[in-house]
């Protein structure tokens, strides 16, 4: 059910806003992870954000900002981290960047990268100048 109206909610948020103010808050956020998916643009970002502020109640996005982190995101199963399909325990990715202290020219580089989660590496320089790579 959450899927469902997470999928539907941009078109709900026009004419059934007043049922949607009734999802119970346990659900709120299972149904925002769907609803996200579909945002597109920054009217609909602004939509999103306006009727959460208005079924929480919070005055302000700072506010709501830090309510959201104490929402339940997450299923109660733990995830458990495992092999790409048909690699071998012992395998991995490896990644070679030929170059690329020169190719950052001193500008962070993002790649996001994800399946069903979104997750990201970025490539920065650290302390003393030295290349690092952050998984955020």
């Amino acid at each position: 059910l959450c899927k469902f109206v997470g999928d539907h909610f941009l078109q709900m948020l026009i004419n059934l806003q007043d049922h949607l103010m009734r999802i119970p808050r346990q659900y709120l956020a299972s149904v925002l992870k769907t609803a996200c998916q579909h945002v597109a643009t920054d009217a609909d970002t602004q939509r999103v954000v306006m009727f959460c502020l208005q079924h929480s109640q919070m005055e302000s996005a700072c506010d709501l900002l830090r309510e959201t982190k104490q929402w339940s995101w997450g299923s109660d199963d733990p995830s458990i981290m495992r092999n790409a399909p048909k690699e071998e325990p012992s395998e991995g990715m490896e990644w070679r960047i030929p170059h690329v202290r020169s190719a950052m020219d001193g500008t962070p580089a993002r790649i996001v990268i994800g399946n069903s989660f979104e997750w990201c590496i970025r490539l920065d320089y650290g302390a003393e100048g030295k290349l690092r790579i952050v998984y955020e």
